[in-house]
């Protein structure tokens, strides 16, 4: 049995890698339509009673409308101070919406990990180590630094707003651009606060996000552009860069051969000589 803590720098790179490369397959954005959905409303909040009052919203982004997304993509992970390239892979990512996220890595051809994520669980097989994760999210907990959920992920990653966090952003808009911004936006499901900043295209599609948990200070940024047409009129990125300080990693992401309503593998089978990863 492995444990966290044993693991070297390249260990935990090719880990990071498996279990953060649905990072980059979460962005597709939609023009205006009858399906798109709305996530935004207003609220007033009054300070004190001498303050002002301050226009606090939640940001507006348009949801991407599918019930299976699929994806292959090439994924470049830099080391961020000497921007060195450490690893590059190949992965496959099928997502049934609100269900299961299905990845596949691989390296010239030869798959090197397999990642199955539901809303309670993280399956992980790394065949390079002949080793596996079998249990909730508290491995990408530790990675980041912070607590995060299936949800929280698919949100995050199509582009979307934090989910279940209360109305505490600033809107500013430019010519091109519009910006929320909060120094302690609050979580309505646990004790997480963060600084945050999401900014959006005229079309509402997230060009940029930016969050900071309060707490550990740790942070991570994703930058999203190359957007396409789809054939039912939808947009989709192409490419994809995030970047997490604390663990000095940057994820270069680009996607191709996207496939909308076009169901995919979600099995994962844990074999019985693989050793299991444990996490303190």
């Amino acid at each position: 049995m492995k444990k966290w803590k044993e693991y070297n720098s390249l260990d935990r790179v090719f880990v990071f890698g498996s279990l953060t490369v649905l990072f980059c397959l979460f962005a597709c954005k939609t023009r205006p339509n009858q399906h798109t959905n709305i996530a935004q409303t207003d609220s007033i909040i009054v300070d004190s009673p001498k303050s002002n009052i301050k226009q606090m919203f939640e940001p507006m982004v348009y949801a991407f409308n599918y019930k299976w997304y699929s994806t292959r993509m090439s994924v470049n992970v830099k080391n961020i101070d000497n921007q060195q390239e450490q690893i590059s892979l190949n992965a496959f990512w099928v997502n049934k919406k609100d269900s299961i996220i299905f990845i596949t890595l691989s390296k010239m051809g030869i798959e090197g990990a397999r990642l199955v994520l539901s809303t309670d669980s993280v399956k992980y097989i790394n065949h390079l180590n002949k080793e596996y994760y079998w249990s909730d999210y508290r491995i990408f907990n530790k990675l980041l630094g912070f607590p995060i959920d299936f949800y929280m992920i698919q949100s995050l990653f199509l582009g979307g707003d934090l989910p279940y966090f209360d109305k505490t952003c600033t809107k500013d808009s430019s010519e091109n651009t519009i910006t929320y911004m909060s120094n302690n936006r609050k979580s309505l499901k646990n004790n997480m606060i963060v600084e945050q900043k999401l900014q959006t295209d005229l079309r509402l599609r997230t060009v940029y996000h930016y969050i900071k948990d309060i707490k550990t200070l740790n942070s991570i940024e994703i930058s999203f552009n190359n957007f396409v047409a789809m054939l039912d009129g939808q947009y989709c990125f192409q490419y994809m860069d995030i970047s997490i300080p604390a663990m000095n990693i940057q994820l270069q992401c680009q996607l191709k051969g996207t496939k909308i309503n076009v169901p995919g593998p979600t099995s994962i089978k844990r074999p019985e000589k693989y050793s299991p990863i444990t996490i303190q």
